[in-house]
């Protein structure tokens, strides 16, 4: 399985696992991130970096397994960075994309391996997995959410919000310029906060296509929000995002001014202005929901496992 840091970009190829990202400034082994992904089963990591001026590339390379490439081009183009890694170590193989503060789930990842995973999904001719992003946080503010290099963000963040909707869109697939039609997901957090600021607002997508099998056919739309040329598994995953630590708020200010994101970076401009009117912004609320497991966020609609899953699990006796 391959990995791609800038989004942690992470592919399964044949028997091998490994994975790619693209990272500016954020230390490779923050949030447990190679100990969890290699515990899943990726055993290679590609890392996209993007002119980091901290110790990124130094923590990565302590890894044998760490396979690291540079840009100094514009963070603005980050998408043809990954189309050409998926194009030239991906084709026809499992691929699963993630930025460096997420964290991927599925039904029972705690008992069995991402290659577990692939095999039932090949088994029914599924090339995809629809996930949703759960942005998690603390009680405390933000500001006080303090993180230690190699602690585990889930001991930190616990909490996140429950009420999304769903409805359609239609994507354009810019490999035959047609469009298709897909669900996407939105609310949470992002639009209970971080809805509008003054003049701005903005629609928070939190729909991912995380895993995926990569094929000549196959158009992921950027930002990973919807794919096009795959089949849809029947169970559902969940990228636990743990983006609101202590360091969200200098993160915030720095990519407002780069503007190097989506549509100049709207989103964090409005993170900006709405941290602006305070700088004590705590997330957290009277019906703020605890995470505990795969199962109980399956229970409150996040994830979604099936009968035929759960029965392929059973019937191959799988329990890693």
């Amino acid at each position: 399985m391959i990995l791609i840091v800038k989004y942690y970009f992470k592919l399964l190829k044949n028997s091998d696992l490994t994975k790619n990202t693209a990272i500016k400034n954020k230390i490779f082994t923050k949030c447990l991130f190679q100990k969890y992904y290699s515990s899943l089963g990726v055993d290679r990591f590609f890392v996209l970096d993007n002119c980091s001026t901290d110790n990124t590339i130094e923590v990565a390379l302590q890894n044998r397994k760490t396979h690291v490439f540079r840009t100094n081009d514009s963070y603005k183009n980050h998408w043809i960075w990954m189309e050409y890694m998926l194009e030239k170590y991906s084709m026809n193989g499992w691929c699963l994309v993630v930025d460096v503060d997420e964290l991927f789930q599925y039904p029972f990842f705690e008992k069995f391996s991402l290659r577990v995973l692939t095999t039932y999904l090949s088994k029914y001719h599924f090339t995809a997995v629809r996930s949703i992003l759960l942005d998690i946080y603390s009680k405390q503010s933000i500001q006080h959410t303090t993180y230690e290099e190699g602690q585990n963000p889930l001991e930190i963040c616990q909490y996140f919000d429950s009420k999304y909707s769903k409805g359609r869109y239609f994507f354009k697939n810019k490999k035959n310029w047609k469009y298709f039609n897909g669900e996407i997901y939105s609310g949470g957090v992002r639009t209970r906060v971080f809805q509008e600021s003054d003049a701005l607002s903005y629609q928070y997508c939190l729909n991912k296509i995380s895993l995926f099998k990569y094929s000549p056919t196959t158009y992921l739309v950027q930002g990973m929000h919807a794919i096009d040329g795959a089949k849809l598994a029947d169970i559902q995953g969940v990228v636990i995002h743990t983006k609101y630590l202590s360091d969200f708020i200098s993160r915030v200010k720095k990519e407002a001014k780069r503007e190097e994101h989506f549509s100049n970076a709207i989103e964090y401009k409005i993170y900006e202005s709405i941290i602006d009117t305070n700088s004590k912004l705590s997330l957290y609320y009277h019906d703020s929901k605890k995470y505990v497991s795969s199962e109980k966020l399956a229970s409150l609609g996040f994830g979604k496992s099936t009968d035929q899953f759960e029965a392929y699990l059973k019937s191959n006796q799988v329990t890693s």
